[in-house]
This record gives C-alpha cells, structure tokens and sequence, in this order.
C-alpha cells in the first residue's frame, strides 16, 4: 500500500472523497503503522492474531476505503440515538454512489469520535496497551514496575484539583529513577487531517505533559520543603521523570514512546542478545506489533459494535459464540472462508 506507484496515484487521485483518502495515506505513513500487519499469529487466539473481519475493518479505516455493507452503522446510532444523514432513495448514479458512501463514513467516523456509548471500548484498548507497556518495561529489566500507583500525587488538594494518577510507574534499570508514565490513544483525527503521520500522537504528547505539570510541581514543592526541613540542599537528580505513551487509531506512536522503545532495544541488544538469539531490533519490532495489533483489534471491535450493534468476540472469548451450539451466532464471520468475498 504505500508503494511508490501506489503514493502517486493517491496523490493524483482527484475523485469523490479524495480528501479523505490522502489524509488517511499520510497519517498511515509512519513506519510504524505497518507493524500490524506483518505480526505473525502463531496462535489462533494469541495477542497477534488478526482474524478476518479485523483484517477487514483494519484496512479500510486505515486508508479510507469504501466500508463494505456489513461495517456501516445505521443512520441512527445504536449507542447514542444520533440520526445522521439519510441515504438517496436510489442509488443509481456515480454521484449517489458516492454520497452513500460518504454517509457511511460519517457514522463510522461518529462512532469512533463523538458517540459516548462506545468510551468503555475505547478505554479497554487503553487498558490492553497500558498491560502491553508495563510487561515491556518489566521485560527490559526495569524494577518496581506499578500500574495505577494512587500514592503517587498524594499530595493534591482532591480529585477536582489536578489529581493525577499515572497508567504506570517503574524504576530506571540503570539510574533508579522513577519514572512517571501516561498512555493515551489519539483515536479522533479532525485536528491533524492532512498532516504527517504522528501528528495527533505529538498532539496527545504535549497535552499529557501539560496536564501532569502541576502534579511534577508539586512533587518539586515536596522534596524542596523536605531538604529545608532536613538542613540539605534539594536533591534535582532523583526527581521523577514522566514520559507521555502517545499513539494514534491508525497505529502511529509519539516521539517519547519512540524514543523509549529504542533506549530499551539498545539495553536488550547488549544484554540479552547472546541469550535469546535476537537483536534489539527484533525486540523491538515485536513489541511495536504486539502494541499496533491491540490497538487495531480495539478499533475493529468498536466499528463492528456500531455497525452491528454486537460484540465482535462474545464474553467467553472469541470462540463463545461462533461454536455450532452458540445461541446467538455473530452476523459476522471472524476468519476468512470462501464465501467471503
């Protein structure tokens, strides 16, 4: 897909909708975001296995492409009752064709930007990248890896006073300084249309560290009044350190998150690599997969949800409804066969 030949043609391209399709090509030009699809699902039901409706849904909100009639909401939103804009009575014309396609788009975009019913999703796949980063941080030999640590910002005057409680805490292997981590996954993408890829995760970037600057201010306050107190000067070289995880829908990662993996690759590389038979790049690279399959899977899931209004795997697991004895079987099948097509 991002092939020269394929570039210049959507660069070129000038028909219906090709806005949207050359925003999508850009933001899907990190180098990153192909991670997904090269994961390797060894195991039918492991973290980096993409079925077929995920593959599916995956690739055409990747570059904006026509959504096939199983993936398109209803024009009233089955989460929030919204009522989008109706359909022509008949679809006959290249022009109609397109605005059907255009509607579409704009539930599919709703569900995914606006609608409130369908945060929990979101959130889950939050939650599924956050396990992700601390069995990371936990694998590159980093010590006291926490999640939620509700000590932390103890000393915040209440939860409607700036009370910050990161997604993880841990320990520098080499240092033993704490650092402070915040995951956050830029699923709407209106602001940076257009833009190079990663903007919206610099965007997330630069809100985190915003959001968490009282709190870091506070801990400064803290070991200031305790060296007074103590009759010491303040010690500046074991002050916490936060590092925003920001990353995009379309599976691109923020420069901190970058920059973090590859500090960890290089540890792995001169540590394990005589043990484990792989370089750091490959540590590297499986992690970058592991993250963009979690968090293409989330996306899928919350399509399917809005276009079907059910779950696209039941609560037993993927395989608790598609069994022969399932009571409710999925409208949508989640592995390819030959009547796919």
């Amino acid at each position: 897909m991002h092939g020269r030949e394929v570039g210049r043609q959507i660069h070129e391209d000038r028909s219906a909708g090709y806005e949207e399709r050359l925003a999508a090509y850009q933001r899907e030009s990190a180098p990153e975001c192909g991670d997904r699809f090269t994961a390797m699902p060894w195991m039918d039901d492991g973290e980096l296995h993409i079925d077929g409706i995920c593959l599916v849904a995956t690739m055409v909100q990747a570059f904006n492409l026509r959504l096939p009639k199983t993936l398109v909401p209803p024009s009233t939103c089955t989460g929030c009752r919204h009522v989008g804009a109706a359909d022509p009575v008949s679809v006959r014309t290249e022009a109609e064709r397109s605005m059907v396609a255009a509607n579409a788009w704009e539930r599919a975009r709703h569900a995914e930007r606006s609608c409130s019913a369908w945060r929990g999703m979101q959130t889950a796949t939050h939650d599924q990248v956050s396990k992700l980063f601390q069995a990371l941080l936990a694998d590159a030999g980093w010590d006291q890896v926490e999640e939620e640590d509700k000590w932390w910002d103890l000393d915040a005057p209440g939860t409607g006073w700036g009370h910050r409680r990161p997604d993880i805490t841990a320990l520098h292997p080499s240092t033993g300084v704490k650092y402070v981590f915040d995951v956050m996954i830029r699923w709407a993408t209106a602001e940076t249309a257009g833009r190079e890829a990663g903007a919206g995760a610099a965007w997330a970037e630069a809100y985190k560290v915003k959001r968490y600057a009282d709190a870091l201010g506070r801990l400064d306050d803290a070991e200031d009044a305790l060296a007074l107190r103590e009759g010491r000067a303040p010690n500046y070289t074991r002050r916490d350190v936060f590092v925003p995880l920001a990353f995009e829908g379309g599976g691109a990662w923020g420069a901190r998150a970058k920059d973090l993996l590859l500090t960890c690759g290089r540890r792995m590389e001169g540590e394990k690599h005589e043990v484990l038979h792989w370089s750091g790049m490959g540590w590297g690279k499986h992690w970058r997969q592991r993250i963009g399959v979690a968090i293409a899977r989330g996306r899928a899931r919350l399509l399917v949800r809005a276009a079907t209004g059910r779950a696209l795997w039941g609560s037993g697991g993927r395989k608790g409804r598609q069994g022969k004895d399932a009571k409710r079987p999925s409208p949508l099948s989640t592995e390819w066969d030959q009547h796919s097509c």
